[in-house]
């Protein structure tokens, strides 16, 4: 009885740890300079689609971004961490995406160098 309930206590423990899992899904893009693991919600809208793409499409274009991104969006909110070379990259990163149509807000406070 008792490993009986030591294995319900670790399904138990293993289901909570699921149901906690990101509701993110999460896409990688690269050229020879940036990474870029990009993440939109699961239910995502057209419009989340649609940053999606603008947002891969045009950091991926700038060869000037060296450095490794993961970006996380939902509803024009934009929050962006990983690392680049300078502190200039960082400025770029944000204007490059504050541009954007649908974008309201851009959060590079976990961006390092």
């Amino acid at each position: 009885m008792k490993l009986f309930k030591i294995n319900s206590l670790v399904m138990f423990v293993i289901a909570i740890m699921l149901s906690c899992t990101s509701v993110f899904a999460a896409d990688q893009y690269s050229n020879k300079n940036l990474y870029i693991e990009l993440s939109e919600p699961r239910d995502a809208t057209e419009a989340d689609r649609q940053l999606s793409e603008a947002l891969r499409t045009t950091l991926l274009a700038d060869s000037k971004l060296v450095g490794v991104l993961n970006i996380r969006h939902y509803q024009g909110k934009v929050a962006i961490s990983g690392s680049v070379t300078s502190v200039g990259m960082i400025y770029r990163v944000v204007e490059l995406t504050k541009d954007l149509p649908g974008v309201h807000s851009v959060n590079v406070t976990n961006l390092d160098t």
